[in-house]
């Protein structure tokens, strides 16, 4: 016999704003999130362009890994800052998710929710409502990769597992 909490354990999700635009949006982000009461557990990272122009650090030594392990979900706001002309805090940041957590994909659902903040003429919210699926692991990931190391064939299975993805969601109606 199986027995089930009432309640849902909280989730945890980091939150990464980064820089520029991430700044103004992510705390935007949050307040629906808190809005709709749901049950998580929020804890923001100073991981980001001041932070690097600040103490030479993008990410702790055990960054990923604390990710990995002590969340269920990641919050990342846009990289990017004119004074870190190299932007090699993004890069650090980003492809490390990436590849030391072997984050498959980014998925964005994309929902109109009013007709009025449509500029298209006579669309619905029911006109709009499908699944954008961005594979981290694409040709141009993988040439970055194996300048720092060897690549190994285990890319396939995340791979697999996006392709598969979308196929299901396709025959439900949802095209990516």
């Amino acid at each position: 016999m199986l027995l089930f909490s009432a309640v849902a354990p909280k989730k945890r999700i980091a939150v990464i704003p980064g820089d520029g635009i991430g700044r103004e949006v992510i705390p935007q982000a949050l307040n629906v999130v808190k809005a709709l009461g749901a049950a998580v557990e929020l804890t923001d990272f100073d991981w980001g362009a001041e932070r690097y122009l600040g103490d030479g650090v993008t990410v702790p030594p055990d960054g990923f890994a604390m990710l990995g392990r002590d969340f269920d979900a990641i919050l990342v706001g846009a990289f990017g800052d004119p004074r870190v002309a190299s932007n090699i805090h993004a890069k650090e940041i980003l492809l490390g998710m990436r590849f030391k957590m072997d984050l498959y994909a980014n998925v964005r659902p994309v929902r109109l929710l009013d007709a009025s903040l449509c500029p298209l003429k006579g669309v619905e919210p029911k006109d709009i409502d499908f699944v954008v699926i961005r594979e981290n692991m694409r040709l141009r990931c993988r040439k970055i990769s194996t300048r720092e190391k060897e690549w190994s064939g285990l890319s396939a299975m995340p791979l697999s597992f996006v392709s598969a993805t979308r196929s299901r969601m396709a025959l439900r109606g949802n095209e990516c």
